[in-house]
């Protein structure tokens, strides 16, 4: 197989100078909120966040993912208060950790 010039001098570049091909497709969302596992759950209350899955009160309650004695509950990186939504506490969990409400999809390809 024969490479042109242009790639091989390409390859010695630093990843930073080199030329690629990627593009990204940005998603904007808006202020939907679902849980991870069964796609509801909206307006039931609490819920926990693992890893980068937010998981309604509903599925909280039917798998135990909020109690102390839960097998992997150091997994749970986050427990929502149990006074509000799960609306409410994804919104404001989105807004402290990126300064906006929207979920917000990047998917880069090359």
């Amino acid at each position: 197989m024969v490479e042109s010039k242009k790639e091989n001098q390409n390859i010695s570049l630093p990843l930073s100078e080199r030329e690629t091909n990627s593009h990204s497709e940005v998603t904007n969302y808006g202020e939907v909120v679902a849980c991870d596992f069964c796609n509801y759950g909206e307006e039931t209350y609490g819920g926990v966040l693992i890893g980068s899955y937010a998981i309604c009160g509903d599925c909280c309650d039917k798998n135990h993912y909020d109690k102390p004695n839960y097998e992997y509950s150091n997994e749970v990186d986050v427990i929502f208060d149990k006074d509000k939504t799960f609306r409410d506490n994804v919104l404001n969990y989105r807004y402290k950790t990126t300064g906006s409400k929207d979920a917000i999809q990047i998917i880069t390809g090359f």
